[in-house]
């Protein structure tokens, strides 16, 4: 989180939002200037990535004793792993046993693969990663429902989770990686404000949220 190329964002912010990857850490901040038509710096907004979502739980903490206001946004999955181990949610509650029974039904269908936990791993030779089961999860009738019910849960200590698994299911993006981030970015460039807000509605809510949180 400090490392030299945040430094400055952080300390020149009055709201830090902190960001697991260099997906959400590129787009974030050019959906942002899009919609409001201003950099989100001028806001005094600052979009940091960590690298991944195992530090969200650890550095809102660290930001709050510093007195800098902050949120994070992360994947659907982090709803099911880390908000459970760093205490943000109940690793009990019985949405992650229902979680786990939906995952099971569906596993069967799709081919993906699940742990010892009963949750999704990464499988590349099943051409499946572990966000892209979670957006599955979330596409599903069942799973919908507990996804958006973790998202409303994780607003609540100061984390957006993309509801509909990550944020390629959001621009309508169907690969990861450098060159699907140039092509998300150019796509963003060429859409207007209002047909940003149309067909990816969630960056507004998204950004809304941000600036009332």
């Amino acid at each position: 989180m400090f490392e030299l190329s945040n430094l400055a964002e952080i300390y020149f912010a009055e709201r830090v939002v902190l960001c697991e990857g260099k997906t959400d850490r590129r787009l974030l901040p050019l959906a942002y200037e899009r919609l409001y038509g201003q950099a989100p710096e001028l806001d005094h907004i600052a979009f940091v990535s960590l690298g991944s979502c195992a530090d969200i739980p650890k550095a809102l903490p660290v930001l709050a004793a510093m007195g800098i206001r902050s949120c994070a946004v992360a994947d659907l999955d982090f709803a099911y792993t880390h908000a459970r181990k760093g205490g943000l949610l109940d690793r009990d509650a019985e949405d992650m046993a229902d979680a786990r029974r939906i995952l099971a039904r569906l596993q069967p269908d799709h081919g993906f693969t699940l742990n010892g936990n009963g949750l999704p791993q990464t499988d590349k030779q099943a051409g499946w990663l572990a966000a892209d089961v979670w957006a599955c999860f979330a596409a599903d009738e069942e799973g919908k429902p507990i996804a958006e019910a973790s998202h409303d849960a994780l607003k609540q200590v100061s984390v957006w989770a993309w509801s509909q698994g990550c944020i390629e299911q959001v621009t309508g993006a169907d690969d990861k990686g450098e060159d699907a981030i140039i092509e998300q970015e150019q796509r963003l460039r060429d859409m207007s404000a209002a047909k940003i807000e149309q067909q990816m509605p969630d960056f507004k809510a998204c950004f809304d949220w941000i600036r009332n949180t």
